[in-house]
């Protein structure tokens, strides 16, 4: 009975288990340390779903923050997933971000804001800023150079 073992660096904290299913053997289990165990996935799945959490619990990662097009990627993916009450949450996550971007269009028109705009001013003055600056707006911008 293989248990895996997730830690932080050489810290013999273990951060979460992947279990096996003691009556099925080919499926497994996440222990998560705020929730319990998960359901039963394969250990691929599991160990994908492990690493994903880590790099959310560290910041670690590309550079460690989720832009709204990831972060809905993400919130697709799980809401296409086995577990009832994951499904449901992502969709709830999801239709909030959609309102959520709606109501700041709105906003964005009523106060005569328009994003794109700004982004091409600050590109003027530098192209790296205004990168910057739509990844935190959640702009997507296209390169072209």
């Amino acid at each position: 009975m293989d248990i895996y073992s997730l830690h932080r660096g050489r810290s013999q904290k273990v951060l979460v288990r992947i279990i096996p299913h003691g009556e099925l053997p080919h499926l497994y289990q996440i222990e998560w340390p705020d929730i319990g165990l998960s359901d039963l996935t394969n250990l691929t799945r599991a160990k994908a779903a492990a690493l994903e959490w880590a790099k959310a619990e560290t910041g670690r990662g590309p550079d460690g923050n989720v832009t709204t097009a990831e972060a809905k990627q993400i919130l697709s993916r799980l809401a296409r997933g086995s577990d009832p009450n994951v499904r449901i949450k992502s969709i709830e996550a999801l239709a909030k971000i959609e309102r959520d971007e709606r109501e700041l269009e709105i906003r964005q028109r009523e106060d005569g804001t328009d994003l794109r705009s700004q982004y091409d001013e600050i590109r003027k003055i530098s192209p790296e800023l205004a990168e910057a600056w739509a990844k935190e707006k959640g702009l997507e911008v296209k390169n072209v150079e």
